[in-house]
């Protein structure tokens, strides 16, 4: 969000409503600022940057690649054999996490949670009935999507003391519910042009 001139509080309500009471409790979780100071001409701007957490960021695409289906199905079935022995379990599971990290692992494991636990033998390798998976969606590759960020409030409101007294309202311009924060696997490849011994990016 860039503040081009400071506006009244009117004009900031015109654009938002009424603003909340200062009674009314929030919370939001935090982002990164960057701020520097532009002159153009005999005007100087503040320039206010923001930047979403790792936390906003989601990158969770609930369907599995082959990869991760086979593994998926290959950890209950050494459960299963496992004879509900608690340590192996916990060491299965790590295993699993230590190819595709621990949350991903974590899905795959309860996406392809067996439907027929009552067959589970309590016996150590013994596996008379086969554990029945449910059906899940496949992806052909590891990524498909760009990250998404997500629990954003739809604009920013910049608000600037100096001596207690406020000397700077903007507000920026409204977010989208879908915003990219990353490079996004279907968008085409990007063209290179050289020009006077400068590679520039072109999009």
């Amino acid at each position: 969000m860039t503040a081009n001139r400071s506006l009244k509080l009117e004009e900031v309500q015109s654009i938002l409503g009424d603003l909340p009471k200062a009674d009314l409790p929030a919370a939001l979780f935090p982002v990164r600022l960057e701020t520097r100071f532009k002159t153009e001409g005999n005007t100087t701007f503040l320039c206010v940057r923001i930047f979403p957490d790792d936390f906003h960021i989601d990158t969770h695409e609930p369907e599995l690649t082959e990869d991760e289906e086979r593994w998926g199905k290959q950890l209950w079935e050494q459960v299963w054999q496992s004879g509900r022995d608690a340590a192996m379990e916990r060491a299965l599971q790590d295993e699993l996490a230590q190819r595709f990290g621990p949350g991903r692992a974590a899905w795959v494991a309860k996406t392809l949670k067996p439907l027929n636990p009552q067959d589970r033998s309590d016996q150590p390798g013994d596996l008379p009935v086969k554990p029945m998976y449910p059906a899940v969606e496949r992806r052909e590759s590891s990524w498909t999507r760009a990250p998404q960020v997500n629990a954003m409030p739809d604009r920013w409101v910049l608000i600037g003391y100096r001596q207690q007294q406020r000397a700077l309202l903007a507000v920026g311009e409204p977010i989208r519910d879908q915003l990219a924060a990353g490079p996004d696997p279907d968008a085409p490849p990007p063209r290179f042009v050289v020009e006077s011994s400068i590679c520039r990016l072109c999009g």
